[in-house]
């Protein structure tokens, strides 16, 4: 439920145990949410050994339920990601080393997913045919699925070195942002970001189907604007400070609308 998205949204941490009306606030509307759909990482630490953060949520559609499709395929990039090690004497021993991820995965089968007790693969999974490396966020799903298929999609964040990746979004749904740590290096920060971007652009899939509505606010304030100008054009020799106070309330309106 949302009670439960709120939570693991903001501080889950696991330990290893349209038509013409509204198109006049579209530009704004789109400019102040653009950013919803892309997390940045600016020398954000690791998580601990053998530990993962959730850090977001995605609202992304399907290309098939999308309400418009004008951009094509919606598709998760990782982009321009790589970690660095906060003291230089680690880099030989971060130069190989692959247990850093970060992965989406659809919210509401998390749980089903990811096991509290045991998300990172072992040497023994690997042998069990149920990981394909060692020290990898582990999926535990039935056997002979891939994480494709039950719509998780990881990718490897390198040492020294910026990688990109772009996965297609298949299924409609909440995604959830998973950064792991599946090995025992600790001291290191990773930059890049992680875009989401629907078939109609990036904005998030809960926010589209407010456009109308901010829409017909602007189309509202605007009308309020053009009355109240002309009254104080009208009336300019009898304006008090109040009134000019108005005025700047009506054009934040605007802009908010």
């Amino acid at each position: 439920n949302k009670l439960d998205l709120f939570f693991l949204v903001i501080g889950c941490r696991i330990q290893q145990m349209s038509s013409l009306p509204w198109r006049c606030g579209i530009g704004l509307l789109c400019l102040r949410c653009a950013y919803a759909q892309i997390y940045s990482f600016e020398k954000m630490a690791l998580p601990d050994p053998t530990s993962l953060h959730t850090l977001y949520a995605f609202y992304v559609y399907s290309h098939q339920d999308a309400p418009e499709r004008t951009l094509g395929q919606p598709f998760v990039q990782f982009h321009n990601l790589m970690f660095t090690a906060t003291n230089p004497a680690d880099a030989e021993k971060a130069k190989n080393y692959g247990g850093v991820q970060l992965s989406i995965l659809p919210y509401r089968s998390f749980w089903t997913l990811i096991q509290p007790d045991k998300f990172c693969s072992t040497a023994e999974d690997v042998r069990a045919g149920v990981a394909k490396e060692e020290g990898k966020l582990l999926a535990h799903k039935s056997p002979g699925q891939s994480d494709e298929s039950v719509n998780l999609y990881s990718h490897t964040v390198n040492f020294g070195s910026s990688t990109d990746q772009q996965v297609p979004v298949h299924s409609t749904g909440v995604y959830i942002l998973v950064f792991s740590n599946c090995g025992e290096f600790k001291d290191g920060e990773v930059s890049g970001s992680v875009i989401a971007k629907n078939s109609y652009g990036f904005l998030p899939g809960n926010e589209y189907h407010k456009m109308p509505f901010y829409g017909w606010l602007a189309i509202v304030y605007i009308a309020m604007a053009m009355i109240w100008m002309c009254l104080s054009l009208r009336y300019w020799r009898e304006l008090f400070h109040i009134q000019y106070c108005i005025t700047a309330v009506i054009f934040l309106g605007l802009v908010e609308a």
